[in-house]
């Protein structure tokens, strides 16, 4: 088990979005991998675009406040 302290699930951020900026999910999805293509935000293994879905994703800025932590 991993922990990734400082990050957002693709779907609680798809969430968020949706809510906020009044949005549907589809947009919600291309507003969060806008933020992905343009630096902002990135999936904390660098495997996936982003996805509303149970993947990790951190702020590029929250990087040099935390790394992921092994526990077991």
């Amino acid at each position: 088990m991993r922990t990734y302290p400082r990050s957002i699930v693709g779907t609680e951020l798809v969430d968020w979005l949706y809510h906020y900026i009044n949005c549907s999910r589809e947009s919600a999805i291309e507003v969060g991998q806008l933020l992905l293509d343009r630096g902002w935000l990135h999936h904390t293994w660098d495997e996936h675009d982003f996805k509303d879905e149970h993947l990790f994703y951190r702020f590029y800025q929250d990087e040099k406040f935390s790394l992921p932590l092994i526990t077991g």
